[in-house]
């Protein structure tokens, strides 16, 4: 069988095949985002991966604590699962200090860059109490996650627990400082919280990973940290890693355009995961402007990684899964020109594609 076909486990889990499509801030209303992760699960992906899902009330995205949130889950699982596709919850706390989260008169670009500059002060002072609550609240949402019917967790190392990582932004002295094992905890325990609380509910870890010369990511872990974190992280039970650049810098580098003066090629990602295979037998999700069917199918042959995530290219043509199979010269590929996707949400307004069929996209939302 064609290895872009065949089933995958992943924990108690098995998908139908390797394609996932990768957590994305969609930015849009729930009736148009129902609409567009329909449509990729309609062109075959095997695990659909919902992104920005916050454990806490407020921020950004979706929130187990709103009951609004709570009803599109609710529609979203009854949508898809009869196309075959399972779906995930990428839980979260956002990195944003508060009274940051919308920074009046800034562009998007300048917001972000004052919201990485504060995040050392919040996480090297904020009070063990706050961060004992927001351990609390991963269990708390992976229990409501299970209660609803996701098939899985992504549990995003990026973002707070991404600046926790990072002694660039953690200068604690307690047990959350310091030494990797310290700096480790908060992510740990958050693993640890949503297993306890949702028995039996595959886990995935987004693990982010910092490169150095050049510098590319500022949250994360180092190359040279991961011999001592993994085996760390890896009894906290997580049953598969996704693994990518680290945040916490400008989001062209972790969404890096065509153009991009590092981050060009196809699978540009992969040598993250490949630092952290030595120190884990568990699957790992690979991702990086991973585009080209036989690129892909050599990956998984190899070994290399066992599950191939895109964001890009499945909103670029949906039914990358299906035309792979045969019909390759029909894909619609991303040209990764950032214009509509990762500027529709910069610009607040969603994201898009430049190849978007607006008629396509209005029939699909009609029968929602």
């Amino acid at each position: 069988m064609d290895l872009l076909a065949t089933p995958v486990a992943v924990g108690g889990l098995t998908l139908k095949n390797p394609i996932v499509f990768a957590p994305t801030s969609l930015g849009m209303p729930p009736k148009q985002a129902l609409a567009k992760l329909t449509r990729i699960a309609q062109g075959g992906a095997g695990l659909i991966i919902l992104g920005d899902v916050s454990t806490i009330e407020g921020g950004f995205g979706y929130s187990v604590c709103r009951q609004s949130d709570l009803d599109f889950f609710h529609r979203l699982l009854k949508a898809v699962r009869p196309m075959g596709a399972k779906v995930s919850a990428q839980l979260f706390i956002s990195g944003n200090p508060p009274g940051l989260s919308k920074p009046v008169g800034l562009s998007p670009e300048e917001a972000r860059a004052r919201r990485n500059q504060a995040i050392r002060d919040f996480v090297t002072e904020m009070p063990q109490s706050q961060m004992e609550n927001w351990i609390d609240s991963f269990g708390k949402g992976a229990a409501v996650c299970q209660e609803i019917g996701f098939d899985m967790i992504q549990i995003h190392g990026d973002q707070l627990c991404g600046a926790f990582l990072s002694p660039l932004f953690n200068r604690r002295e307690d047990e959350y400082g310091g030494d990797v094992q310290g700096r480790t905890l908060f992510l740990r325990r958050c693993i640890q919280a949503a297993q306890k609380a949702a028995p039996g509910l595959t886990i995935d870890l987004k693990l982010p990973v910092r490169q150095e010369n050049p510098r590319y990511g500022n949250g994360g872990l180092r190359k040279d940290e991961l011999p001592q974190a993994i085996p760390l992280i890896e009894q906290a039970g997580p049953d598969c890693y996704h693994i990518t650049l680290a945040n916490h810098g400008a989001l062209s580098d972790t969404v890096p355009p065509t153009n991009h003066p590092y981050f060009q090629q196809e699978g540009c990602f992969l040598p993250f995961a490949d630092m952290v295979r030595p120190y884990t037998q568990k699957p790992i999700c690979g991702v990086g402007k991973l585009q080209t069917p036989d690129f892909i199918r050599q990956q998984l042959q190899s070994g290399r990684i066992q599950l191939a995530a895109m964001s890009r290219q499945l909103i670029a043509d949906p039914d990358w899964p299906l035309k792979a199979l045969g019909r390759e010269t029909e894909i619609r590929r991303c040209v990764y020109c950032n214009a509509d996707c990762l500027g529709g949400m910069t610009r607040r307004q969603g994201v898009h594609c430049i190849y978007d069929d607006e008629q396509n996209n209005r029939d699909c939302m009609e029968t929602l």
